[in-house]
């Protein structure tokens, strides 16, 4: 049972992690001046492209090396199609 409660506390920690934020971000959004407005939009952006690299582009990298394409190939074409995508969303 203790293993049980233990997995269920660090499963919640992310979760509870990001409502904080989310919940910060929605009571500040207001009194934040236009300085640190981009401060804080760009720490974002930099948090999101670590992760994007770390988390998506390397281990594809590394899964694709053994495929028959080069393995930057693979993830490089999903990383265009996805950018594609999104500018024609917008």
């Amino acid at each position: 049972m203790e293993k049980i409660i233990f997995t269920a506390g660090i499963l919640l920690l992310p979760a509870v992690c990001t409502t904080v934020g989310a919940a910060g971000a929605f009571l500040f959004r207001r009194a934040q001046e236009p300085r640190t407005q981009r401060m804080t939009s760009g720490m974002a952006a930099g948090i999101m492209l670590a992760a994007s690299v770390w988390s998506l582009l390397l281990p594809a990298i590394e899964r694709a090396e053994r495929g028959v394409w080069p393995g930057w190939f693979p993830p490089t074409a999903g990383l265009v199609v996805g950018a594609v995508g999104l500018l024609r969303l917008e």
